[in-house]
């Protein structure tokens, strides 16, 4: 029984760690998907896009990664020589917001009635507090392009509040919840 209450913990805990990221995605219905099979990456150039959270190697690195290994766990192999069936390419987007909460804090008796000749009720006082929260929204886009149709056949989008976290290890687990979420739409059904 102990056994069986600490798998449904770890389920439901790996499932809590990524579900707040909301993902969507787009598809040309013309495409034929189980052709797909084979894949590599867009050839790039020095494509950034000025937030030095974002355009590093290590953050690079940490999605590479992730998309690897959530496309292999479906069954595609990247090509090592030769025309992929389909190339992918990933833009990850980082902005700044802030988040406004207003309290309104009422004391005071609050009894009494108002009738013809005026109010009749004890004192009140009512105050408001408002609150700043600043945060970091993260939007990570994967687009597949068919290589032979030479256009974007596939783009899955998944967006969540960024966390900082120190632990490189917990950074590559989140970025892997978070790419295994947005490929999980991927062949599309329909």
């Amino acid at each position: 029984m102990k056994r069986r209450f600490s798998l449904l913990f770890l389920l439901l805990l790996s499932v809590s760690a990524c579900s707040g990221i909301s993902v969507n995605q787009d598809f040309n219905p013309a495409t034929q998907f189980a052709g797909l099979q084979t894949w590599d990456w867009m050839p790039t150039g020095n494509q950034q896009g000025g937030d030095p959270r974002a355009d590093n190697a290590i953050v690079a690195e940490r999605i590479r990664s992730a998309i690897e290994v959530s496309l292999q766990e479906k069954g595609m192999r990247k090509v090592q020589s030769g025309e992929p069936d389909f190339r992918v390419g990933y833009q990850l987007i980082l902005n700044d917001r802030v988040d406004y909460q207003t309290v309104n804090n009422y004391y005071g008796t609050g009894w009494g009635y108002r009738g013809i000749y005026g109010r009749y009720g004890g004192p009140g006082m009512a105050t408001s507090q408002t609150y700043a929260r600043e945060y970091t929204m993260g939007t990570l886009i994967i687009d597949f392009f068919d290589v032979e149709a030479r256009e974007l056949v596939w783009r899955g989008a998944g967006e969540g509040k960024i966390n900082e976290v120190s632990d490189p290890v917990k950074k590559q687990e989140r970025a892997n919840q978070a790419v295994q979420k947005m490929l999980g739409q991927f062949p599309p059904k329909g």
